[in-house]
């Protein structure tokens, strides 16, 4: 596989809307995902040959807190080199500052309507690209 996105997000019209979103923006990579924090790890520790560029992470899963899933990708030290980007639909300012102290790279609210997800979409290809 390509440079690709991976979400971890428990949500499949949220994923299908953003890849929608991104798909619009013209968005070069692939995308894959997963749906459970467990099945994500899994899936990366097998998969070290062929990790994403990017993770796109859920802040509540079914299975895992969000929090939980980015502290073990970053106390792994090749899946720490992965960006990710925490997106949530609470603003909590508690989990912002839990994320920060973890070394996430980038903090988002989940957009309520299309405007501030095709707004995210932008940020998020203009981080892509950035990433070389």
């Amino acid at each position: 596989m390509d440079d690709y996105l991976l979400f971890i997000e428990d949500s499949s019209e949220d994923i299908l809307l953003f890849e929608h979103m991104l798909a619009e923006q013209q968005f070069q990579g692939g995308t894959y995902a997963l749906y459970e924090g467990e099945e994500a790890l899994t899936y990366l520790n097998e998969n070290r040959s062929n990790l994403p560029k990017l993770i796109i992470l859920s802040l509540f899963l079914h299975d895992l807190d969000g929090t939980e899933v980015l502290e073990k990708l970053k106390s792994d030290p090749q899946l720490a080199l992965i960006p990710v980007i925490v997106w949530s639909g609470v603003n909590s300012q508690y989990k912002k500052a839990q994320c920060e102290q973890l070394g996430v790279d980038l903090f988002v609210l989940k957009p309520m309507d299309i405007a501030d997800l095709q707004e995210l979409a932008k940020e998020v290809i203009h981080f892509w690209n950035s990433l070389g």
